[in-house]
């Protein structure tokens, strides 16, 4: 193994390392029916009113973000088995850390708080080592899913939640986020169920409190939607139709319509730029998803092995997931929210972006060399457009190479430090842009492809320059390179050591 690969080796049981320890702070361990009067309030108030609500037709929906080893999520789904059956409820528990959710799936503990001894018996079996293990049709009741509450598009339409122990562990700026996503995810009136050492973020101003000793709080009605009432008028401006607005005048001439137009267009604008943006972005996962299934579906056919067939399949849910985080954040920046910047770094980002290409660079047969400085690049991004833009340069990058023969296709993704900040460089061995474009590839809808949008590049840089950087190309000997910068911070991030 030469140093290179040792250094790579080393980052990668490091970024394990640290996905572990924020799995372990954040998850909601391995402590059956932990606080048992918090149990009891949800059994004995809560559950009852949520199954006997007027529209019973739907199904009772509980969501527990973070559930880390799954405890919560066994214990909420045991108290809704007790009083209704599988098909009046649906439980989805999610997390980030795909090992937490492996152990979750499993369903083993080695202990339950409290007298829960009836319960152990009816839903639970003694296991080896003196662990419980929760029976099938409790597992089976449980949807486990990949997911982070701080980034991802919150579930809808959701009764109860239960996400406990974990605010605690956040700084104020990821404690309101959490807070936001719960009061988009519930329905007026549903629970937020949290430790007795916690409460919502109250800027939010979305819950109020049901018990503060056991850390149950209720979504608040919303506030009516805002009915204006419009009509339209038409002008003879090259025979079109004016934008309809209110008929109401201010004291000043001005008709109050005025504003509520102006912002309308700019939203229009805003819809129009980020449709364009995501239309781009979408295409290349939802691609990968596309081959992955297919090359799924080649290989059961063939009588494949059953863990050729599984990592296939793990690689398009790698893809969906990626795409569902970006629909999330353009539907975040739709609804007036803003860019989630958090402290990442550099060097794990770009990892992680290329692991996203790899069965790409596969199906493509391309060679793609991690070049990683030792020295860390902490910066202050938006995650999900920053490895966007790695992943459209890498992109670009294997379509150049279309022309080159299979064993000489080579791509380099490398960082070094610079006196601006962070470098990153995506480079190519392909036959490069056309002499006399070069000022023009950033253009949007100049394209040298033949099914191109034209829109990569244009976005790409657009997301640089909002993050203070710069993105350019360069042309030497045999090789292209796309170039970006970034602005660096020191360190710190969104999970601090408490509240």
């Amino acid at each position: 193994m030469t140093a290179t690969s040792q250094d790579l080796a080393k980052r990668e049981r490091g970024a394990g390392e640290l996905e572990s320890l924020r799995a372990g702070l954040l998850g909601t361990g391995i402590w059956l029916f932990r606080d048992p009067r918090t149990w009891e309030f949800i059994a004995h108030s809560a559950l009852p009113k949520l199954f006997g609500r007027p529209q019973s037709s739907r199904p009772v929906r509980v969501w527990v973000p973070f559930c880390g080893m799954g405890a919560d999520a066994y214990a909420v789904t045991i108290l809704l088995l007790e009083q209704a059956s599988r098909s009046q409820f649906q439980v989805f528990a999610s997390d980030i850390d795909g090992e937490s959710l492996a152990v979750a799936r499993a369903g083993s503990f080695p202990w339950v708080a409290g007298p829960e001894g009836a319960r152990v018996r009816h839903f639970l079996v003694s296991g080896q080592r003196g662990l419980y293990q929760v029976e099938r049709a409790l597992r089976e009741a449980i949807v486990f899913a990949r997911h982070d509450l701080l980034s991802d598009l919150p579930f809808s339409h959701i009764d109860l939640i239960c996400c406990r122990y974990v605010l605690m562990h956040l700084r104020p700026a990821a404690r309101r986020v959490a807070t936001e996503a719960f009061a988009h995810a519930l329905d007026d009136g549903g629970y937020l169920v949290l430790s007795p050492v916690e409460h919502p973020d109250e800027n939010v101003g979305a819950f109020e409190a049901v018990s503060r000793q056991w850390g149950i709080y209720q979504r608040v009605p919303r506030p009516p939607p805002r009915v204006v009432r419009w009509q339209a008028r038409p002008t003879a401006v090259n025979g079109a139709v004016a934008i309809p607005s209110t008929t109401r005048h201010s004291p000043d001439g001005l008709e109050s319509g005025d504003e509520d137009r102006v912002a309308q267009l700019l939203r229009l604008v805003t819809t129009g730029n980020l449709a364009t943006s995501l239309a781009h972005d979408l295409s290349q996962p939802l691609g990968a998803i596309a081959n992955l299934l297919h090359a799924a579906s080649i290989r059961l056919q063939g009588g494949a092995a059953r863990a050729e067939v599984l990592d296939l399949l793990h690689q398009s849910s790698t893809q969906a997931y990626r795409a569902g985080r970006l629909v999330g954040h353009v539907r975040r920046l739709l609804h007036g929210g803003e860019r989630r910047i958090q402290r990442t770094e550099l060097r794990r980002l770009i990892t992680s972006a290329v692991n996203v290409m790899r069965p790409t660079l596969h199906r493509h047969c391309i060679d793609l060399r991690l070049v990683l400085g030792k020295v860390p690049l902490k910066s202050d991004v938006c995650r999900v457009e920053i490895e966007q833009v790695v992943v459209n340069l890498i992109q670009n990058a294997i379509d150049a190479l279309a022309t080159v023969p299979a064993q000489r296709r080579q791509i380099q993704v490398g960082t070094s430090l610079g006196s601006v900040g962070a470098r990153i460089i995506v480079a190519d061995n392909g036959p490069g842009f056309a002499a006399g474009t070069e000022g023009r590839l950033f253009e949007p809808f100049f394209t040298t492809k033949a099914t191109g949008l034209g829109m990569g590049l244009a976005i790409c840089r657009a997301t640089v320059t909002n993050h203070g950087g710069r993105l350019w190309a360069e042309r030497m000997a045999n090789t292209t390179l796309m170039c970006f910068t970034l602005p660096l911070v020191g360190s710190a991030g969104a999970f601090g050591g408490g509240r």
